[in-house]
């Protein structure tokens, strides 16, 4: 970034050692073996067998029909949401805890806490870096991982809003009549979320 002036501002650069690389790349492949069983269909980014390009189509069909029914008085929302520094984000205990709720086997878990865990920062001050420190959460851009682990955090979202439409508590919107109601797609770090709206009185 030009003219950058906090830390954040900043991209890190990411370096690894080659055993890492191996470790990884193993974890990747047995992965994405599993990515389409333990993932929604509202999420299309980096599953196997799943084209990203159908959300969009989905979402250009949902915005259509949304826009058609404003103008016969049915008003329903859609709502883009780019997640802020997502990857840096994400809790580690977090991660281990839907990789234990799906079931991963134990030494699997073992080896991509040591993946993800084993991490250290210096930032340059001045042209000088500074001594090495351990980092508490968040995943690695550009790491072969980090991705795939993303889309699974974000599968806990998508199940909760799975629930709410099942429950009744947020409806979705419909491309058809007897299509599908969906009240929320996912393209990696990208969400939009379909709502329908609701005329309430206002008592002032």
């Amino acid at each position: 970034m030009k003219q950058a002036s906090m830390v954040e501002d900043f991209r890190p650069i990411s370096l690894c050692n080659p055993l890492y690389k191996i470790i990884s790349k193993f974890l990747v492949n047995r992965l994405k073996d599993v990515l389409p069983d333990v993932i929604g269909d509202f999420q299309n980014a980096f599953v196997p067998g799943r084209v990203m390009m159908d959300n969009c189509y989905i979402a250009h069909e949902i915005l259509n029909q949304v826009k058609s029914r404003k103008k016969r008085g049915i008003f329903e929302a859609i709502l883009k949401i780019d997640l802020s520094k997502a990857y840096d984000r994400v809790c580690w205990d977090l991660v281990e805890n839907i990789l234990i709720r799906m079931e991963f086997p134990n030494k699997w878990r073992k080896w991509l806490n040591i993946c993800i865990k084993s991490v250290s920062y210096a930032v340059l001050i001045n042209g000088e870096p500074t001594e090495f420190f351990k980092s508490k959460a968040g995943l690695r851009q550009g790491y072969p991982l980090s991705p795939y682990l993303f889309i699974l955090v974000m599968e806990v979202l998508s199940r909760k809003f799975v629930k709410l439409k099942e429950e009744g508590d947020q409806r979705g919107i419909r491309t058809a009549r007897r299509a599908l109601e969906i009240n929320h797609l996912f393209f990696a770090d990208d969400a939009l979320f379909c709502l329908k709206l609701h005329r309430m009185p206002i008592e002032l």
